[in-house]
């Protein structure tokens, strides 16, 4: 499952640890997941994985997004 990933701030430009096999910035504290884990799985561990307090948000895609002026690479990682 791909999921996107949003965390409050600019300062996420390295995607973390957590239960997710990779990951790709798109942009500063944006983040593609790919993931066989579930939705809530995927949030509690990009949630632990920024200070506390801070607003985060996972959404599941269906199907690969479409994007402009994103980190280069993107077309290869999906």
């Amino acid at each position: 499952m791909l999921y996107l990933g949003w965390v409050e701030g600019d300062d996420l430009t390295d995607v973390p640890e957590g239960p997710w096999e990779d990951g790709f910035v798109l942009r500063p504290g944006l983040v593609l997941l790919r993931s066989g884990a579930s939705r809530s799985e995927v949030y509690h561990g990009l949630k632990w994985s920024q200070p506390e307090g801070r607003a985060v948000l996972v959404a599941p895609l269906a199907d690969a997004p479409k994007a402009k002026g994103m980190a280069p690479g993107l077309r290869d990682w999906l």
